[in-house]
C-alpha cells in the first residue's frame, strides 16, 4: 500500500513539473510600442499600461497577450476621456509571425474638448461659502474638459 502511495505522489510531482516546464516553454516574448503622437499623453499611457508593466513577464500564450492588450485598450480609452479626448480611438496590432512579437498600440486622441462659457447662477440665495464664480471651482473658459475637474458642484450648462 505504501509503495502505491509513493508511486502516485511521484507521478503527481513529475506531472506538475512537466506542466510548469510546458508553461515556461509556451511563454511568448513581446515588445510593445505605444504611438500617440501626443507627448503629453505618452507618460500617462505608459503608466497605466499592463503590457508595459509586464513586458519582462511574458504571458503563457497568445491568448494571454491578447488579454493584456484588451486591458490596455480599455485603460487607454479611459485615459483619453479623462483628459478631455472624448472622440479618441485606440487600435492594437499584434504580429505573431515574428519573435519577439511586436505589439503596436496606436492611440489617436482626436479633438480635445474644452470648457465653453462658465457661469454660476443660484435660483435662491446661496449657502454661506458657496462658490461665486467658476474660478472658485477651478474652472475657466477654454480649459481642457478633464475628468478630474468634475466634482459634486457643477456649473449650469444652460448659461
Amino acid at each position: 500500500m505504501r509503495s502505491a502511495r509513493h508511486w502516485l505522489a511521484t507521478v503527481g510531482i513529475l506531472t506538475a513539473a512537466f506542466v510548469a516546464a510546458g508553461r515556461a516553454a509556451d511563454a511568448i516574448a513581446y515588445r510593445v510600442t505605444i504611438v500617440s503622437g501626443n507627448g503629453d499623453l505618452d507618460a500617462e499611457l505608459s503608466a497605466v499600461s499592463r503590457l508595459v508593466r509586464a513586458e519582462s513577464k511574458p504571458p503563457p500564450g497568445l491568448a494571454g497577450l491578447e488579454q493584456r492588450a484588451d486591458t490596455d485598450k480599455a485603460a487607454f480609452e479611459a485615459v483619453l476621456r479623462s483628459e478631455g479626448y472624448y472622440d479618441g480611438t485606440v487600435a492594437v496590432a499584434i504580429d505573431d509571425s515574428k519573435t519577439p512579437i511586436p505589439v503596436t498600440v496606436k492611440v489617436t486622441p482626436g479633438k480635445r474638448y474644452t470648457l465653453g462659457t462658465c457661469a454660476i447662477r443660484y435660483v435662491s440665495p446661496p449657502p454661506k461659502g458657496a462658490p461665486e464664480t467658476c474660478l472658485d471651482l477651478g474652472l475657466e473658459s477654454g480649459m481642457a474638459g478633464r475628468a478630474h475637474h468634475r466634482g459634486d458642484r457643477t456649473a449650469d450648462p444652460q448659461a
